[in-house]
């Protein structure tokens, strides 16, 4: 579930294709049929915002909390795809990225890497686009 939690998050804020995180709830739930989670973001798969509101009132009422490294490292890497890419200048990016932050769960978003990722973009407003790097590119460094 952390997978699909990423998947929606990084689609939410244009990180991701919606294609993908089809896929990934797709396969989750034929591989977990009776998961009453999985059936209702089934359901409702075409509305994204409602699929990740589910997603999000699942980990804040699942016994088990988000795994760090089990949901931190794919995070990660889907935000470097996306950085590495460059599809997106990093003023784009950077608000991209700060939306991701808003969107995870307080006990993940308060720790590192993510907290970065709650500043990182500042740098931009007074143009040290360096120093933005530098923070995003030490985000992708962190589980290495």
């Amino acid at each position: 579930m952390e997978e699909l939690f990423i998947y929606a998050v990084l689609f939410q804020n244009g990180l991701a294709e919606r294609e993908d995180y089809l896929k990934k709830m797709d396969d989750l739930f034929l591989k977990d049929e009776t998961n009453d989670c999985l059936l209702e973001l089934e359901f409702c798969s075409r509305d994204s915002k409602k699929s990740l509101s589910i997603l999000m009132n699942y980990w804040l009422y699942t016994p088990m909390p988000l795994q760090g490294e089990l949901f931190g490292r794919p995070l990660v890497t889907g935000l470097k795809n996306v950085y590495r890419q460059r599809k997106m200048d990093l003023d784009e990016f950077g608000k991209r990225a700060f939306g991701v932050w808003q969107m995870l769960p307080h006990q993940i978003s308060m720790k590192e890497p993510f907290w970065t990722l709650s500043y990182a973009d500042d740098c931009l407003s007074w143009g040290d686009r360096a120093r933005a790097r530098e923070l995003y590119e030490g985000i992708f460094d962190f589980y290495n």
